[in-house]
């Protein structure tokens, strides 16, 4: 891309020069700005993080220089005037005299967008729909992503563990949110401007994970949950032990000599019985924990190779042997890691007679951890010799290397303040939100959730109404024509009364799913996301981006007239005559298949066991049968009218 350099006279927070000599320090950016980025275009550009207190940094960005003091917390901010799409560019963070500068490279200018909510949100693009076709084409320089990695938080974190943006290729893309994905490749083609992904999302997740602690307060049913965890995580931080390196992802146990063959001098080292949580045995965190174990080996194994069955380790392990790793099982390679039964190799060349040391350094970042077994499975073994396994559960050595707080699953605010809080410093453009499918026992509730949740968003980024657009919940389950009493209709209801709220945005996708909830046509979902953001966003009146939307019903005698907003195309039935999915209630409220017919903008209902209906619905069931469309493709949205 051509770059685009726009001048702009340097920048100072107060009369007077700052010398070198009051600037030397120690700095950082906070982890959302990294090189590969994309900033917001249009928009005042913020870059943030940490020095001394009263200390100043410099930060030149695309020609323009703005200087930043840092507050009594210690934080700065450089605020750059807003710029149009461009780049590639390098930003550079000095301090004084003899400091390293921070410099991000290849950072790109155009659309930032954030992509949010449970499973089908962060289904990975290698197992959508031509999973490998897709992968090996998603070579794209300008598409940017940055994945938010799991990390729930009972306090609100200003940076993430690991995090860093990447240019899209296929070896960055493969793992990626398929949905944001196809909305981000769309955007990227039809803008022509460059396109930042933000993937922050977790399977299960309900709605009230995602919100701050005062928007909660303010739900009443959400009161007494909300304060139920927040006095549990108080009690399990004042027990907390720090560990030696609080946050970081580093391996810093290995730096320290625990995974070797001497005894290593430092950490606070205790014993466990194993196999366990370690939330069963008192510490009520998360984070990275050590174990180690000696083992006597008779002399005839000794430069034998042996097996190593150490159980499962929930979530993440690295294993050694005498201070060399024998393997190791990731999250992110094994979505089933925290059940997944270890077995490693050991060489012989590893192997001495007499004493040696396992240690195994487990890193959980949510739920539980530790080394979990079963303890029959947990042994050392030598293949090569008829005889007995040495068994391995019991008492292990423990030391913490990095606490992440408290965490259970499912409690309010913990993905807020550990998954979008750290993220607020950058301006963004919008929000795709694909959640639901965790708040259908209360749709109720949901009604009240969702809008609470954009405003709380809105109100934390302080960037105004900003899009925000929702998936309505797709089919799933059995196919059934109408269910009266189906909760996922009720949550689908619950989603399009959110469009209530200004600058919202609602994709249907009730034609797209399977009888399992994680269909794999992600390319439809996004790519209708990206159509009613094109229209709805960015001005392109004329791309069609979505279905009919029920408008009103009118009931003359043996018939019902329905009207819709958004017939634009023509109404159509998909698969040809008849339209299916509607039903008639009369006033004993018991529903019938209807006879529906297409008149021009409308739809005409009739059934022989309504002479006199009073309410009508659509596509009312988990897993309708239904199929009213728009020319152009897009499905028409579930309704009742007697709601």
């Amino acid at each position: 891309m051509k770059k685009m350099i726009v001048s702009f006279a340097v920048m100072s927070l107060a009369a007077g020069n700052l010398c070198a000599e009051d600037m030397a320090q120690e700095f950082t950016v906070q982890s959302v700005f990294s090189s590969h980025m994309v900033l917001q275009r249009e928009r005042p550009i913020s870059i943030s993080g940490t020095a001394a207190a009263g200390k100043a940094v410099h930060v030149e960005f695309a020609g323009q220089k703005v200087a930043a003091m840092a507050d009594s917390s210690g934080k700065w901010a450089a605020v750059f005037p807003a710029m149009a799409a461009g780049g590639p560019y390098t930003l550079t963070v000095t301090g004084g005299k003899g400091s390293t500068p921070i410099k991000l490279e290849d950072v790109l200018v155009g659309e930032v967008w954030v992509c949010s909510g449970q499973s089908n949100m962060e289904w990975p693009l290698n197992k959508s729909l031509n999973a490998e076709q897709e992968v090996a084409a998603a070579a794209h320089p300008t598409l940017r992503l940055f994945q938010v990695p799991r990390t729930p938080s009972d306090l609100p974190m200003e940076n993430l563990r690991g995090a860093r943006w990447a240019v899209c290729s296929p070896e960055s893309a493969a793992k990626f949110s398929a949905v944001s994905y196809f909305f981000g490749r769309e955007l990227n083609s039809k803008l022509g401007v460059p396109v930042g992904l933000i993937n922050t999302s977790w399977g299960g997740s309900s709605a009230e994970r995602w919100m701050t602690a005062s928007a909660l307060a303010a739900i009443p049913e959400m009161v007494r949950p909300l304060e139920g965890f927040q006095t549990r995580a108080a009690a399990a931080r004042a027990t907390w032990h720090p560990g030696i390196n609080q946050d970081s992802v580093e391996n810093v146990g290995l730096q320290h000599g625990w995974a070797g063959f001497q005894t290593p001098a430092d950490g606070d080292w205790r014993d466990m019985e194993l196999p366990a949580t370690w939330q069963q045995r008192g510490q009520d965190v998360s984070g990275v924990f050590w174990f180690r174990k000696e083992v006597d080996v008779p002399a005839e194994w000794a430069n034998r190779p042996l097996k190593l069955a150490i159980g499962a380790t929930d979530k993440e392990d690295i294993t050694y042997f005498n201070g060399e790793k024998v393997g190791s099982v990731c999250e992110a390679d094994n979505r089933l890691s925290y059940s997944f039964k270890r077995v490693y190799d050991v060489p012989g060349n590893l192997v001495k007679a007499g004493r040696n040391v396992i240690a195994v350094r487990v890193r959980s970042d949510f739920f539980d951890g530790g080394m979990t077994g079963p303890a029959d499975f947990m042994q050392i073994s030598c293949p090569s010799l008829n005889v007995p396994a040495k068994p391995l559960a019991g008492i292990w050595r423990y030391a913490m290397e990095s606490n992440y707080g408290f965490c259970h699953p499912g409690m309010p605010t913990e993905l807020f303040n550990g998954m979008i809080q750290p993220l607020l410093p950058l301006a963004i453009r919008g929000v795709i939100w694909y959640q639901g499918e965790s708040n259908t026992t209360n749709s109720e509730l949901y009604k009240r959730l969702l809008p609470a949740l954009i405003a709380d968003w809105r109100s934390s980024w302080n960037q105004g109404d900003f899009p925000f657009h929702i998936v309505q919940l797709a089919n799933w389950e059995q196919p059934a024509p109408f269910q009266a009493g189906s909760k996922i209709a009720t949550l689908r209801e619950a989603q399009s009364l959110a469009l209530r709220v200004p600058n919202t945005a609602m994709t249907v996708t009730i034609d797209l799913g399977e009888v399992d909830c994680h269909f794999k046509n992600k390319q439809a979902v996004g790519q209708r996301l990206a159509a009613s953001a094109l229209a709805k966003d960015y001005g392109m009146k004329d791309v069609p981006c979505q279905g009919p939307v029920f408008k009103a019903a009118k009931f003359e005698g043996s018939r019902a007239v329905v009207n819709f907003d958004n017939p634009s195309g023509g109404l159509v039935a998909t698969g040809g005559d008849p339209l299916q999915g509607f039903v008639l209630a009369g006033a004993d409220g018991v529903f019938h298949p209807a006879k529906a017919s297409i008149d021009g903008e409308t739809v005409v209902l009739e059934a022989p066991e309504v002479p006199v209906p009073k309410s009508a619905r659509y596509a009312w069931a988990d897993n309708p049968i239904c199929n009213l469309h728009i020319q152009a493709g897009f499905p028409a949205a579930p309704f009742r009218t007697d709601n």
